[in-house]
């Protein structure tokens, strides 16, 4: 993705699977015909990607965008990255990395786009 594609994402669904597969681990991505996502869990994974077990391998894909709990949990995923947080009047600006940042209207969305930046980018 580029990285116009990435700060022009809506929060919500689509967000969160990103950064779940490409940030926090989580693999193999499906969604449900109630709605939901659904994603190999990251503690059941082996290093190709794959899976063991049965379905109870799975996990909902957490609203990593819009919960800011969450969205502490991206930030330990990276934390051998440089990271870096701030408000600028009513915007938040975040980056990991010092090109790797992006201006949101909250953090959850700016923690999110700035680690998909600083991973696919």
């Amino acid at each position: 993705m580029t990285r116009e594609e990435i700060l022009n994402m809506k929060l919500g669904e689509e967000l969160d699977v990103l950064v779940a597969t490409e940030v926090m681990g989580w693999g193999n991505a499906i969604k449900l015909s109630s709605g939901k996502w659904i994603a190999n869990t990251p503690r059941y994974m082996n290093d190709k990607g794959w899976r063991f077990g049965d379905y109870r391998d799975y996990g909902v894909i957490p609203e990593y965008s819009t919960n800011i709990t969450l969205a502490w949990e991206v930030i330990e995923e990276l934390k051998d990255i440089f990271f870096k947080i701030r408000r600028d009047d009513d915007k938040w600006f975040c980056c990991f990395r010092s090109s790797d940042f992006c201006i949101a209207d909250n953090i959850p969305e700016a923690i999110c786009k700035s680690a998909l930046l600083a991973k696919l980018t």
